[in-house]
């Protein structure tokens, strides 16, 4: 269920965004901005948004469940359950879900540049001047 809400919530906010920036993209493609370079600029700007929400998300994550495993292994009475809990990460599930992701992550790209270069230009111009 993670995952999914993951990939939704990636996918809602980069369209949200494409939506708000999109006089942005029409002035760039005024200047002269082909399909490629739109697709480069895009794929630039969410990689770093998922590298640096990965790495974050690694580097706190790690800490944060060694720190809760002491917390979950205490019984009502206070007292360390048997046997004791250990803090072991799946790294086969972490690969198919960093997969999923990645699948995600190309295909929101690959939308978002889409769209970018299908922008009626002359329209968002004069939208942008409201």
């Amino acid at each position: 269920s993670v995952l999914v809400l993951t990939a939704i919530g990636f996918i809602v906010s980069s369209h949200l965004a494409a939506q708000t920036r999109s006089l942005e993209f029409a002035i760039l493609r005024t200047m002269g901005f082909t399909g490629r370079q739109i697709l480069s600029l895009v794929s630039l700007e969410q990689c770093f948004v998922v590298v640096a929400g990965l790495s974050v998300g690694t580097l706190l994550g790690l800490p944060l469940v060694r720190l809760m495993i002491g917390y979950l292994g205490i019984n009502e009475a206070g007292a360390e359950v048997l046997p004791p809990m250990v803090s072991r990460v799946n790294w086969t599930a972490v690969l198919v879900a960093d997969g999923i992701l990645l699948a995600v992550f190309i295909g929101t790209i690959l939308s978002l540049a889409w769209t970018y270069t299908r922008l009626a230009v002359s329209r968002t111009l004069r939208m942008g001047e409201l």
